[in-house]
């Protein structure tokens, strides 16, 4: 006999396949094909795309995880009135629909913003000034930024990561100051790929 746990887990269950496939269901043409195009030095669109996946991948394990759960507990013996079940399914449904709420809202949002701040890292440990300025013109334009000749850099890097984490990035990293306070040349804009 089934459970209320087990009709918890089974809706736990799809919201994570759900999760796990969103990924993929969603993309078009157009984002396939520039996802897989070459750029001079990365492509800054799969770098946004994989830390969206792997989002993604720890929110639609968990669920799958909980709803596995879930079924493995309603294989305990119990008897439930139809309460219980419509309990458990407004309960898991709920869950569910935060959960998926705060990946798109929050989560990948959030993932992004690391994935571009470890790219900055990395540019700004090398010391290579023209190649932080061109990866943060790449990164905020994939992010819908408007980047043109003249763009100041320093505000695409707040747009990017919110003035704290860009400010610490500065400072930690040894950011030198006109390497973010001087506009975009023409030459750093042509390379920046359109989103």
């Amino acid at each position: 006999m089934a459970s209320p746990l087990s009709l918890f887990g089974l809706i736990l269950d799809i919201a994570g396949a759900f999760a796990l496939a969103q990924a993929f269901m969603f993309k078009g043409l157009h984002q396939q094909r520039i996802e897989t195009e070459t750029y001079y030095d990365f492509n800054p669109v799969a770098v946004v795309s994989l830390a969206e996946q792997r989002i993604d991948a720890w929110v639609g394990f968990g669920l799958l995880a909980a709803g596995f759960l879930g079924q493995a507990g309603g294989l305990i013996t119990w008897h439930a009135q139809c309460g219980y079940y419509v309990a458990a399914a407004c309960i898991a449904s709920g869950l569910s629909a935060f959960l998926l709420f705060a990946l798109r809202r929050w989560l990948r949002p959030w993932s992004v913003r690391k994935a571009i701040e470890h790219r900055l890292r990395n540019e700004a440990a090398a010391e290579a000034w023209y190649e932080f300025t061109t990866t943060l013109a790449a990164m905020a334009r994939v992010r819908g930024l408007d980047v043109s000749e003249g763009t100041i850099p320093n505000d695409l890097g707040r747009a990017l990561l919110g003035d704290g984490a860009w400010e610490t990035l500065l400072s930690e990293a040894h950011v030198q100051t006109n390497a973010v306070m001087l506009p975009l040349v023409e030459l750093q804009v042509r390379r920046v790929p359109e989103a």
